[in-house]
């Protein structure tokens, strides 16, 4: 198919995860990627002669309602709300991906507010995606595997079937703290990753002053870096399974590296587990549960199967992703 329309993407980049490169590397066989900057749609609107744009595509947008504190932010509010009429006026489609049910960070009492305040991202847009089978009301668009597809062969890295881990942003939801008590004695833990949140890692720092086990990396890590880190482990560990969470990007990390996923069962992680073998994760209903498990591994975790490899690349292609974006934006 040639290509003809042109998609604005938000947000471009993140320093966060790769994520919006994935995505525009799908769309870019259909359709011209660009930018999406709300300061130059803005000024082009005020200009005599402005016309609409084919296609917006926004992520993340609800995080705008929000203060540093977590609660809602009222000119935050505005603001977003005018974006939305912005976006609509320029664009002849808006396309609004729903990562979370509402953002990681936010204070309990103003969960109520945000669920309401998305909805409105969600009447505003014309299309509304999101990334689990298991939800309703909205379309199903596969999550990207960060490499695809995906060809395993036994790691060069031996793993220490004693060594987990535990990757991604440290932060408060995640709960690494329930881990970190709970984690058996006779197996090491790493939790790795960049933290905003100085005074939760020193929090965290300070229960394992003394468990030998157990070490802190709060930095940024390179893929590279990341990636050996994290091969030499048995297992990665999501220990957390709040009802702000839809998918991790921690467990589509993982399976582009091969590593097997211990997990606190959420609705689309039990789905993924019914659809793979069990060489690519196991769902655990507690997490008293899963750190028994741990503690009683015996054996490090191999590579996975050709059955489990064929099956993760059928539910998570990129075909399948780019020929859902045809459907809605064409």
């Amino acid at each position: 198919m040639s290509k003809t329309k042109n998609v604005y993407f938000y947000p471009f980049r993140t320093d966060i995860n790769s994520y919006p490169l994935r995505m525009q590397d799908i769309l870019s066989d259909s359709f011209f990627i660009n930018d999406l900057s709300f300061k130059r749609e803005a000024i082009k609107l005020l200009s005599i002669r402005h016309f609409r744009k084919d296609i917006a595509i926004i992520n993340w947008l609800e995080n705008g309602f929000l203060n540093k504190n977590g609660t809602v932010s009222y000119l935050g509010t505005i603001r977003i709300c005018m974006i939305l009429l912005l976006l609509k006026i320029r664009f002849k489609k808006l396309l609004y991906v729903k990562h979370n049910h509402y953002p990681h960070n936010i204070e309990s009492k103003s969960i109520n507010k945000i669920k309401y305040l998305m909805k409105i991202i969600v009447r505003f847009a014309d299309f509304a995606v999101i990334h689990s089978p298991t939800e309703h009301n909205f379309t199903y668009l596969p999550h990207p595997l960060y490499k695809y597809p995906l060809k395993l062969s036994p790691s060069a890295i031996s793993p220490d079937f004693e060594r987990y881990i535990i990757f991604g942003r440290i932060a408060r939801y995640k709960k690494i703290e329930d881990v970190i008590v709970a984690f058996p004695d006779n197996k090491k833990l790493i939790v790795a990753g960049g933290c905003e949140d100085k005074g939760y890692l020193s929090f965290l720092e300070g229960l394992i002053k003394d468990k030998t086990n157990i070490t802190i990396k709060g930095c940024f890590i390179s893929d590279a870096d990341a990636a050996n880190l994290i091969k030499g482990c048995n297992g990665l560990i999501l220990s957390h399974s709040n009802e702000d969470m839809i998918v991790s990007g921690s467990f589509f990390y993982s399976l582009t590296l091969g590593v097997k996923v211990y997990a606190l069962q959420t609705p689309f992680l039990s789905w993924v587990g019914e659809n793979v073998g069990n060489d690519v994760i196991q769902n655990f209903k507690n997490l008293h549960e899963m750190m028994d498990t741990i503690k009683n591994e015996q054996e490090a975790n191999g590579s996975y199967g050709e059955e489990s490899i064929n099956k993760i690349n059928e539910l998570f292609s990129d075909k399948l992703i780019k020929e859902t974006f045809e459907r809605l934006l064409n």
